[in-house]
């Protein structure tokens, strides 16, 4: 463990500069697009429902701001794929020995492939985290009917 260690610790040190301004770059890009996010989410009127239950929730996403969230979100995607394919690329590069540059870390390989790799993972993210809220979901009326059944019996043990 100490040798890999050892190794990576020079392999760094005699590319610092070459493996710190890609990371910078990419950290930008990514920050930007994160902001195209923030800023999709805030466009719009704040609005505010309930339901029976007492259950408030509030948007303040327009049309406009949804669209301006599809493309963060895309843009993030597209930085984030390019971002590990290239980087990665230059880091085999360097653990192979060859002689490394600035611009080693800006030229992915396999770049298809990261892509559709990122968006298994992302679809199926996505269906894993549905699937926590799917049993939970309820119609209306026996979510009510629960509702009340459950005051009823916290009522009669309070009468006690």
């Amino acid at each position: 463990m100490g040798e890999a260690a050892g190794w990576a610790w020079h392999k760094f040190t005699k590319n610092a500069v070459a493996l710190i301004v890609p990371a910078l770059v990419y950290g930008l890009l990514i920050g930007i697009a994160s902001a195209v996010i923030g800023i999709g989410q805030g466009m719009g009127d704040t609005t505010s429902s309930s339901d029976d239950s007492g259950f408030i929730f509030s948007t303040n996403v327009s049309g406009t701001g949804i669209a301006v969230l599809v493309v963060g979100y895309l843009l993030a995607y597209l930085v984030g794929a390019f971002a590990q394919s290239a980087f990665l690329s230059g880091c085999f590069d360097l653990a192979d020995g060859r002689a490394v540059t600035i611009g080693s870390f800006f030229k992915p390989r396999n770049l298809g492939m990261v892509f559709l790799a990122a968006l298994l993972v992302g679809v199926l993210s996505f269906i894993a985290s549905a699937l926590c809220f799917l049993p939970r979901m309820r119609p209306g009326r026996k979510q009510r009917a629960r509702s009340e059944e459950h005051t009823s019996e916290l009522q009669s043990h309070h009468d006690l």
